[in-house]
C-alpha cells in the first residue's frame, strides 16, 4: 500500500503542522515538526482493536484448514497465504502506523527504518491482490478446462504459484530499497516517512492494484459467462426421465455400501433400498431402456463421495444379473461426464465466496489507490484526514476476509466453531 506510509493525522482528525505540497522537503519546518510531537495523540491507539482482529481471525483461518481435511483445496492454500499476508501486514506495518499517529505524524526512526517500513507495505498489499489474481486464474482453469486442471493439478504447481506472488510483489517494492524514495528535490527530511517520488506512485498503483485488478474481474466475468452458458446447455441435453441426463440400455446397479441410498421401485411400488454412490452430489436415474420411464424399472440413484462396494449383485424386474464391473462403467462415465458438463459444487460456492471476497477488497482498497494517484499531482491536495481514513479502510480490509468466510461458507463456519469451541464440552 503505496502513500500510506506517508506522515499524517490521525483518523481522528487531530490536525498537525504539514509541509506544504505532496509531502515534499520543500518548505518544511522543523521546529513545527518538533512542537507537534510534544503532545500525544491517544485516540490513535483504538486501532490496536483491528489489529488484534486481524491476526485473530486471519490464525483461525490458518489454523482450520491445516486442521480440517474438507477444507484443503487449490482456493483454500491461496486463502491460507492471503492470511499470511494479512497477519504480515498487521505485525509488520499497521504498529508503526499506529506509532507515528500516536505521536501526531513525526517519523523519528530515519530513512532506513522509513524505506524498508513503505517497502514492507507496499509488498504485502501486492501480494494480497496478487493472491486474488492467482485464485481467479485457478478458478478460470478449473472451470473452462476441468477434465485438464484436474490431471495436471499438483503441490508443485500451487507451490510455484505462490513464490511467483512473492516475488513479483518483492519485485514492486524493491526500487523504495534501493534509492527510489526521493522526491523531485532529491532532499527529505528524516522526520517525514512515506513514498515521495511520485512517477513511483503512479508505477506502483498500476502495477499492484489497476492492472492486476481488472484482469481479475475480467476473469470472474469469464468465469460466470463459462457456468452460465454449461448450465444452459446440461438444461438441453438432460431427459426428463433423468436427473444426470444417462439413460442405460439395461438396468444395472450393485450393492454398494455408503452413506445415502436407493430406491428401486416397480410399478410405483417400493422393491428394495440399497447403498450406492453419489457423484459430485447429483441424482442419476438409471432407468431400464425397453420400459416406459417410471414404471416397470426405476431405480432412483443419489451420489456421494466415497463408496465401499460389496461383491453382492442384485437382480433387476427382468430377472438380469448385473456384476460389479458393469456398475463401475456407469459410476466411471457418469462422474466423467459430470466434470467435462461443469463444475462441482463445492467449486461453485468457492467461486462465489471469492467474489464477495473480491468485491469487499475493492471497496476497502479503490478510495486509497485513488487517492494516491491524485496525489502524485502536484497541483492537486488530498486533506490529511481524508488520506487516513482511506488508507485505515484498506487496513480494515486484512480483517474482513475471516468474516466473510463465517457468514458466507458453512465449512469454514463449523471449523470455526470447533476451533473456538474446543474444552468447553461442546
Amino acid at each position: 500500500m503505496e502513500g500510506n506510509a506517508t506522515v499524517y493525522p490521525s483518523v481522528a482528525g487531530f490536525d498537525v503542522p504539514r509541509s506544504p505540497g505532496n509531502d515534499s522537503a520543500a518548505g518544511w519546518n522543523g521546529t513545527d515538526w518538533g512542537e507537534a510531537a510534544g503532545s500525544y495523540n491517544f485516540v490513535a491507539l483504538l486501532p490496536i482493536l483491528v489489529i488484534v482482529e486481524i491476526l485473530t481471525g486471519n490464525a483461525l483461518v490458518v489454523v482450520a484448514i491445516y486442521k480440517g481435511k474438507n477444507l484443503r483445496s487449490t482456493t483454500n492454500y491461496f486463502i491460507v497465504n492471503l492470511a499470511v499476508t494479512d497477519a504480515l501486514m498487521a505485525v509488520l506495518v499497521m504498529p508503526f502506523v499506529v506509532y507515528v499517529e500516536f505521536i501526531n505524524g513525526v517519523w523519528q526512526l530515519g530513512f532506513l527504518m522509513c524505506d524498508v517500513f513503505v517497502a514492507l507495505d507496499v509488498m504485502l498489499c501486492t501480494a494480497s491482490i496478487f493472491n486474488l489474481v492467482a485464485i481467479s486464474i485457478d478458478r478460470f482453469y478449473a472451470v473452462t478446462w476441468p477434465v485438464r486442471y484436474s490431471k495436471h493439478k499438483s503441490n508443485n504447481r500451487l507451490a510455484i504459484t505462490i513464490t511467483l506472488v512473492w516475488t513479483l510483489s518483492f519485485g514492486i517494492s524493491a526500487p523504495l530499497l534501493f534509492g527510489s524514495n526521493y522526491p523531485a528535490t532529491g532532499e527529505r527530511s528524516p522526520e517525514m516517512c512515506g513514498i515521495f517520488n511520485t512517477n513511483y506512485m503512479i508505477y506502483s498503483s498500476m502495477c499492484s492494484f489497476f492492472i492486476p485488478c481488472t484482469a481479475m474481474l475480467v476473469l470472474y466475468y469469464k468465469i460466470l459467462k463459462k457456468i452460465k452458458e454449461r448450465s444452459k446447455k446440461m438444461a438441453k441435453k438432460m431427459p426428463k426421465s433423468t436427473s444426470a441426463g444417462m439413460v442405460c440400455e439395461d438396468t444395472v446397479i450393485a450393492h454398494t455400501t455408503t452413506s445415502s441410498g436407493i430406491a428401486m421401485k416397480e410399478n410405483g411400488a417400493s422393491k428394495k433400498t440399497l447403498s450406492t454412490p453419489v457423484l459430485d452430489g447429483h441424482a442419476v436415474s438409471v432407468v431400464d431402456a425397453n420400459s416406459r420411464p417410471s414404471s416397470e424399472s426405476d431405480i432412483s440413484v443419489a451420489m456421494a463421495a466415497e463408496t465401499n462396494q460389496s461383491d453382492e449383485a442384485v437382480r433387476t424386474p427382468r430377472g438380469t444379473k448385473l456384476p460389479k464391473t458393469r456398475l463401475d462403467a456407469i459410476k466411471s462415465k457418469l462422474k466423467g461426464k459430470a466434470k467435462d458438463e461443469f463444475p462441482n459444487r463445492r467449486e461453485q460456492k468457492a467461486i462465489n465466496v471469492m467474489k464477495i471476497v473480491i468485491g469487499v477488497f475493492l471497496i476497502c482498497w479503490t478510495p486509497f489507490f485513488v487517492t494516491n494517484v491524485v496525489r502524485a499531482c502536484s497541483t492537486c491536495t488530498i486533506p490529511d484526514t481524508l488520506f487516513s481514513i482511506v488508507t485505515w479502510l484498506g487496513y480494515l480490509n486484512s480483517g474482513m476476509n475471516p468474516i466473510i468466510y463465517t457468514i458466507f461458507n458453512e465449512e469454514f463456519r463449523i471449523a470455526f466453531r470447533k476451533l473456538l469451541c474446543k474444552g468447553q464440552g461442546r
